[in-house]
């Protein structure tokens, strides 16, 4: 970005307005850096993320909360036969949370099929990507409390009247509420699901002009114009819905390398971006 904005500035072209060029902190949990300039009233006519993207435009991401589901059970000897809990004996918790993930694989499965969970420009349908699991107290003793730890996504079409993802919360809330109803103990100690963070999203229409520069400007570098939808989350919900700054993902590096020790950028896509960005400047701003 910064050098697409010195090359302009190295050929003297005239543009019509001003280039603004931020770079912030915290992307990973909860955009703070990103809240921090919308708030400080910075604004433009359209914005670029270069999110890695494989050099591919893309016009929304995913929403994501993060959320703990606990199940408390009753700690107790592993080793030896068990009373019935109602006669004071223990209840394993893991077992409580194999069940729970059993339920969440269920509505994954469902969620597959269902078209509000799916858009035709994301590869996967929404999902609630379990990517923690915390259990147990000792080795010889069964688990009085286990903690999931989850990853829900969901579209911009399912974002609530605060532009958030409080209608998918209530949603995983009920499908919890109501799996529990299956088991005898969890009917009476239903797990609880502690939310962590809701991280939101957004999407720029087709037909926004932006979409032209940049399908204008990989004509000229001689790159393919393809749309892409961001399967992870990014930043471009604060801009575009609280600073009203239509924003695109478009960025050099492979994305399912990301968080990866190996996590790299190749110089000729980044040598690509860098002219696609620069034209779609030019072309804007012209």
């Amino acid at each position: 970005m910064l050098v697409a904005a010195e090359i302009l500035r190295e050929l003297k072209l005239p543009l019509s307005g001003d280039i603004l060029f931020a770079t912030v902190v915290d992307e990973e949990i909860g955009g703070m850096g990103a809240l921090a300039l919308a708030d400080r009233g910075y604004r433009a006519d359209a914005g670029i993320l270069t999110e890695p993207t494989d050099n591919r435009i893309s016009p929304l991401c995913h929403g994501i909360l993060w959320g703990k589901i606990v199940s408390d059970g009753i700690g107790g000897h592993a080793e030896l036969r068990p009373r019935h809990w109602n006669a004071g004996g223990p209840v394993d918790a893991i077992g409580l949370m194999r069940f729970v993930l059993a339920g969440i694989d269920l509505l994954n499965q469902r969620w597959r099929t269902d078209p509000r969970k799916n858009h035709p420009l994301m590869e996967l349908p929404n999902q609630i990507i379990v990517t923690q699991v915390r259990a147990g107290e000792h080795p010889s003793s069964m688990a009085g409390r286990a903690e999931i730890i989850i990853d829900v996504q969901y579209l911009p079409s399912e974002k609530d009247e605060d532009g958030l993802g409080g209608a998918v919360k209530r949603e995983v809330e009920a499908y919890i509420a109501t799996l529990a109803q299956a088991d005898p103990w969890l009917s009476q100690h239903p797990p609880r699901i502690e939310w962590i963070l809701d991280a939101d999203c957004a999407e720029v229409k087709p037909d926004h002009p932006i979409m032209s520069a940049f399908a204008e400007a990989c004509e000229t570098a001689s790159h393919p114009f393809q749309l892409w939808g961001m399967g992870a989350h990014t930043d471009m919900g604060i801009p575009t819905d609280l600073a009203g700054t239509p924003t695109l993902n478009f960025g050099p590096g492979d994305p399912s390398q990301a968080h990866q020790p190996n996590e790299h950028v190749l110089i000729d896509d980044l040598v690509t971006c860098t002219k696609v960005v620069a034209l779609t400047v030019a072309r804007w701003c012209r």
